[in-house]
């Protein structure tokens, strides 16, 4: 370069050599080689046009850095997600629109990390250095308490988690109730439950409950891709211009969880997708939302139930009770609780009650677009939880505590999952059907009666009228005189009124029955 400045050269020969030197000088990431790079330019932005085309990215944020343009380096790092880098730059900028740019920067990355089902229990290097520069950002009371809750969702603090859950659930922050419950659902806390007392496993159920609350309240959000909230828990963003958000497409980014789930093939592997964001209907993506929601929801709820079936806390060892010896052939193995005689009270009894009561309000949450199999298995577990209800109220003997010892302001939730164990027990009363089970018809008439007349006495009579059980034939009227309750019609006479058709097959069953 010194010759040919210096010397007359053939000005083909001086062209190749200075674009050699403007290579050889750019691909050197340090400011006096870029300084010299920009030499052999015209100007400025021919020099920065120059090392876009070669892609020469670093080198551009360095000389922009040197030459004092922090907030033109920002934004290069910032579209790269080199968001750590950004920020600093940004910071160092000192203007009003750098300010605003650091603090969307900061946002950017911590839910590019973080967001709903996505960086749980995860904090990479990147992530760690944004908590700390989120430190004096001057950011307000409100979104300080947000960066605490990502804090808490990327070190999987189920404590925390709980704690926020609760208080946002509370206060009718729904987005980020189910951004903590949703988190502290997929913490390792919930695998304690076998293993928890009473009082544990309790508030588990609880919170499994509240994670079913908040998860109905946003699938039933007519609008919700309005909420600026929900946009930045799932990472949507407006597919136009600034101003048109009411359009009919949005960007979904390339890290929220509906990205994931639409990237997907139907031969379940990911679709590869370089983009930053990709574009589609408001209406698809709020069904996307929508069926992710009820998903993790229900295959939360099996897996919770699945826990419940083996968890001391549920169940006494009958023979350990009765005669101080366990059944099981290792009594080490055997997961239902070995009590002592001193521990056999009626507060105890109300504990069992109550975590069996809690189970069944659970399994009753409503599905998304469920199969006919998924609806039978979720009706199958109701029975079977009733079956236990129906166990534990009237055991085999009395030293473990009945249906008598129900003290309803022992168990704060008793007056809501009772509502929700009667309206169970009378789905359940209602459809029993001879012909359908008939091996364990009057069994199961028996135990639901049973439960029914003791929790709501009212509501049987009018179930008696409805059962599918009663006389299918006859005239309109006939049929409701022969379910009306003021015709003193019990059940046995009903239940001989069915058997008495001409049907070969109802007659062997009524004769099986009553003898």
């Amino acid at each position: 370069i010194g010759v040919i400045t210096q010397h007359p050269v053939n000005p083909d020969l001086a062209e190749s050599i200075t674009n050699a030197a403007k290579i050889a000088y750019a691909k050197r990431e340090d400011e006096a080689s870029l300084h010299k790079a920009r030499n052999l330019f015209a100007n400025k932005d021919e020099f920065l046009e120059f090392l876009e085309d070669h892609g020469f990215e670093n080198q551009t944020v360095i000389f922009l850095a040197s030459v004092e343009e922090y907030e033109r380096a920002g934004d290069i790092r910032m579209e790269a997600e080199d968001y750590v880098s950004a920020i600093r730059l940004f910071r160092r900028a000192r203007t009003v629109s750098s300010h605003h740019k650091a603090s969307a920067c900061l946002w950017a990355g911590l839910r590019a990390n973080i967001s709903f089902a996505i960086g749980y229990g995860k904090k990479p290097k990147q992530l760690s250095q944004l908590f700390r520069l989120s430190r004096d950002a001057g950011l307000s009371e409100s979104e300080e308490e947000e960066v605490y809750l990502l804090e808490a969702v990327s070190s999987n603090d189920s404590a925390r988690l709980k704690e926020y859950g609760i208080r946002y659930l509370s206060s009718g922050n729904n987005f980020r109730a189910l951004l903590a419950l949703d988190a502290w659902a997929s913490a390792d806390t919930i695998q304690g439950l076998p293993s928890a007392s009473g009082v544990e496993a309790a508030e588990m159920l609880n919170m499994c409950l509240k994670l079913c609350a908040v998860t109905n309240n946003t699938t039933r959000m007519p609008n919700i891709l309005d909420s600026q909230d929900a946009r930045n828990l799932f990472c949507i963003s407006s597919a136009g211009t600034a101003g048109r958000w009411r359009s009919e497409s949005v960007a979904v980014k390339r890290h929220s969880f509906v990205h994931r789930s639409r990237t997907q093939t139907a031969g379940g592997r990911k679709r590869v997708s370089k983009a930053a964001a990709e574009i589609y209907s408001k209406d698809a993506v709020k069904s996307e939302i929508h069926k992710g929601l009820w998903t993790r929801l229900n295959k939360f709820i099996n897996h919770v139930e699945s826990l419940a079936q083996n968890s001391r806390a549920y169940e006494l060892c009958i023979p350990f009770v009765t005669s101080g010896r366990c059944g099981d052939e290792a009594p080490d193995l055997c997961w239902r609780e070995h009590a002592a005689d001193t521990e056999l009270t009626v507060p105890q009894f109300n504990s069992r009650f109550r975590l069996h009561i809690l189970t069944i309000a659970l399994l009753n949450q409503p599905r998304h677009q469920q199969s006919d199999g998924e609806r039978a298995d979720q009706a199958e577990k109701q029975r079977a939880w009733l079956d236990r209800l129906f166990k534990l109220c009237y055991p085999s003997t009395n030293t473990s505590g009945n249906l008598s010892d129900v003290v309803p302001s022992l168990i704060p939730e008793y007056k809501q999952a009772m509502q929700v164990v009667n309206s169970c027990l009378s789905r359940v009363f209602r459809g029993l059907h001879p012909a359908t089970r008939p091996e364990d018809f009057i069994s199961a008439t028996l135990r639901t009666l049973l439960l029914r007349m003791t929790f709501d006495y009212a509501s049987i009579i009018s179930d008696l009228g409805r059962g599918q059980w009663l006389p299918s034939t006859g005239t309109a009227a006939e049929r409701r005189r022969s379910s009306n309750p003021t015709e003193h019609r019990n059940l046995v006479s009903a239940a001989l009124a069915w058997f008495a058709k001409d049907n070969s097959f109802r007659t062997k069953l009524g004769v099986y029955f009553l003898e």
